[in-house]
């Protein structure tokens, strides 16, 4: 059996690269064990051509300890190679995960469903080199050191073994891709109605409040049905060729000692033979039996592999730390897709923008005011076009750097695992004094207006938040990350629709945020359907279509502003 043509190459050479001593030292220890799995062989046959015929008890109590001490060898390389292969795979993991999760952050071209699946595939690389899986790889090439032992009891019997290999080899091989079509499709249905399950159960209360609830509990008991079936069939599909594998490999298991009977028979071979060809087949087969078995497994961690490593092979060159940014953002011809990539969410824009300028971003839903806020913020990479901060291309500023620079509000709710202090100061690096950050927060907080609030909260700001977290509403959860997006004073802010959850009171904060903008020369770019928002900018964009229809000072364009808000 073969990987086949999707093998990557320098996939493979990078992880004997990286694992190459643990790899030389679990191939050595194969030569020895599969040595070794000769003993029970030899024993079978000492004791019937020498212990039988002379009843020989001390040569038997000889025997008897030589095997124990062999087999007793086995079992700690075979213990010994076990440690070897997990720690070669803590150490791929601990030299490419770092690299991976940088780059899979880096590269927004990389979906999030994408991204969610990076720790599952280091997961089944792991597994993978750890389990019995590659133990049957390290095995399978000293499969001849059975076929040469049976060639020395006698010809037939190793050309049989080598005939019993290819045959079984030749089944799994089939099996393998008589399945193939069948578990994709079932991981695809599977996959979609997982999603389905979640979301309705992350908006179970929204549902019932609408009175859709059944209707949805009904459509997804039919996208469970239908995906059922599928895995169902896949299931039926590998367990037919599970049991015909079984088969004829307890066929071929058996058959060995009907050849071995009539080797002795014709006087080509004796009588203990007939026990040590069992053995020798059996040993020969094992590595295949597994990988048969398994296959579908083993080309998952292929295929994992080579993602991480693909993955891997992007790390960037840290780039030379610039200025400070003052603020500055030119458009220069931005093209850019939605953030899920399925459209052209942004057709040619170009604009410049000057330090301390509070511009206001106006347009009907789906125009494209979150997707040039997206891009600005460097979530999403332009297809076409150029994005500068103070002259300088988007590309060539270090994501650290020009990331506290930026203050970036989302449209969505997004708070990450852990607490509000640890949110709202972005996760900052535990190296910086603790004082200086927890003053930079709690700055923040108050900015935000929210500082009053958390004081409340029975953790304070120690509270724990994050994904299905109902200790916050979504008001509050908000102007958190609004704070989030003020920490360390940032020379440009943008706020995608930051008064959309906002009552009264944040209203309040979100024009006194502006105002301290204008006065601290701080760069804002908002985008709101509020007008009276957005008539405390300077300037405004008014958006039709992912096109930039108009821009200039909010007076000039004051009505179409209202009619686009």
């Amino acid at each position: 059996m073969s990987l086949g043509s999707h093998v990557d190459k320098s996939a493979v050479r990078s992880l004997l690269s990286i694992c190459g001593p643990h790899l030389r030292s679990a191939v050595l220890f194969s030569v020895v064990i599969n040595l070794l799995y000769l003993t029970p062989s030899i024993f079978m046959l000492q004791v019937y051509e020498r212990v039988v015929p002379t009843a020989g008890v001390m040569t038997l109590t000889l025997l008897i300890i030589v095997m124990t001490i062999s087999l007793g060898a086995l079992a700690l390389l075979e213990w010994l190679r076990g440690r070897v292969m997990v720690k070669a795979a803590a150490t791929l993991e601990a030299q490419c995960l770092p690299a991976v999760l940088r780059r899979s952050f880096a590269r927004q071209e990389i979906g999030r469903a994408r991204k969610s699946e990076i720790l599952r595939e280091f997961d089944t690389v792991r597994s993978t080199a750890g389990g019995p899986l590659f133990v049957a790889l390290l095995d399978l090439p000293w499969i001849p050191i059975y076929v040469l032992a049976a060639c020395a009891l006698s010809p037939f019997l190793s050309l049989y073994i080598i005939g019993c290999a290819a045959l079984i080899m030749g089944l799994g091989w089939l099996a393998a891709k008589a399945g193939s079509a069948a578990g994709q499709e079932a991981a695809r249905q599977g996959g979609r109605v997982g999603a389905q399950f979640a979301h309705l159960f992350a908006y179970a209360g929204e549902a019932r409040g609408l009175g859709m609830a059944q209707s949805l509990i009904r459509r997804l008991i039919i996208s469970r049905d239908q995906a059922t079936r599928e895995a169902d069939g896949a299931a039926f599909n590998a367990q037919r060729w599970s049991a015909w594998l079984k088969f004829v490999r307890l066929v071929v298991q058996s058959l060995v000692l009907a050849l071995a009977a009539l080797l002795v028979i014709n006087h080509q071979m004796s009588a203990g033979a007939i026990f040590a060809s069992s053995l020798l087949l059996g040993r020969a087969l094992s590595p295949i039996d597994i990988l048969s078995s398994n296959w579908k497994g083993l080309k998952l961690a292929q295929a994992s592999w080579t993602n991480i490593h693909s993955m891997a092979l992007y790390e960037q060159v840290p780039e030379m730390l610039l200025p400070a940014p003052a603020g500055a953002v030119t458009l220069e011809a931005v093209t850019a897709r939605s953030h899920n990539g399925e459209r052209i969410a942004l057709h040619d824009i170009s604009c410049a923008i000057a330090p301390g300028e509070i511009i206001g971003i106006a347009g009907p839903s789906g125009a494209g005011k979150s997707a040039l806020l997206r891009t600005i913020a460097g979530l999403i990479t332009p297809v076409h076009g150029t994005i500068r901060f103070d002259g300088t291309a988007i590309e060539h500023w270090a994501d650290s750097q020009l990331g506290s620079a930026i203050g970036y509000l989302p449209q969505e709710l997004v708070l990450h695992p852990g607490t509000i202090r640890e949110n709202i100061s972005r996760f900052a690096d535990t190296t910086l004094p603790y004082a200086q950050i927890d003053q930079a927060v709690i700055d923040a907080a108050r900015r935000a207006g929210v500082h009053s609030m958390i004081q409340r909260l029975p953790d304070g700001y120690g509270t724990v938040v994050g994904p299905g977290d109902t200790t916050l509403s979504p008001g509050q959860a908000q102007r958190v990350s609004l704070a989030r997006a003020l920490f360390g004073s940032p020379s440009i802010l943008v706020l995608d629709d930051p008064s959309t959850r906002c009552d009264a009171e944040g209203k309040m904060v979100l024009a006194r945020l502006i105002a301290e903008a204008r006065q601290q020369g701080t760069t804002v770019l908002l985008s709101s359907h509020d007008t009276d928002l957005l008539a405390a900018t300077d300037k405004i964009m008014i958006f039709a279509e992912g096109r930039l229809v108009k821009f200039g000072p909010f007076k000039v364009h004051n009505g179409p502003a209202k009619a686009a808000a």
